[in-house]
């Protein structure tokens, strides 16, 4: 009874554990939002115009990673951090979220920073989209409440390819 008992459950393991291996996020090439993972140089633009540029890498298992000409700060806000966070398809959308942050200068508050992005990519590998930035307090969980966004951007660009 026990070897019946341990076959069965050897064969069920079996059959079970490329399912659970293969349970994660889906790879670029099975997403229908994104034709290819990679690095996209961006324009951002907000009502009044050019904001900045940037680079938005999307990784094949759903990690994101940004980084902005705007990191260092200006007289209207402090300098951050680049942003880290994950990416996925829903119907033909990219959503996305990031964490940063903010590097205070002149004993301002220490904030995180929390950027959402909408996005679609076309078949010529152009992006473009919205982000919505929102700030939370240092010791606070920046994914538990959904205040007012801070600003918000539009946003475009195309996959950086390799010089042939």
């Amino acid at each position: 009874m026990n070897i019946r008992k341990t076959f069965s459950t050897a064969v069920f393991a079996s059959l079970l554990m490329p399912a659970i291996l293969n349970s994660g996020a889906a790879t670029a090439s099975e997403n229908k939002c994104l034709p290819e993972s990679g690095a996209y140089i961006i324009s951002l633009q907000s009502a009044s115009g050019f904001v900045a540029r940037g680079v938005i890498s999307f990784e094949e298992h759903g990690t994101l990673a940004v980084t902005s000409s705007n990191e260092g700060g200006s007289t209207n806000f402090a300098p951050f951090t680049s942003q880290l966070g994950t990416w996925k398809c829903v119907g033909n959308q990219i959503t996305a979220r990031t964490i940063d942050f903010t590097l205070p200068l002149n004993g301002q508050n220490k904030q995180i920073g929390r950027i959402d992005y909408k996005a679609t990519v076309t078949g010529k590998n152009i992006i473009q989209g919205t982000l919505e930035g929102r700030f939370f307090p240092l010791n606070a969980n920046p994914q538990a409440s959904d205040p007012s966004p801070a600003f918000t951007n539009t946003f475009s660009g195309e996959l950086i390819k390799p010089s042939l």
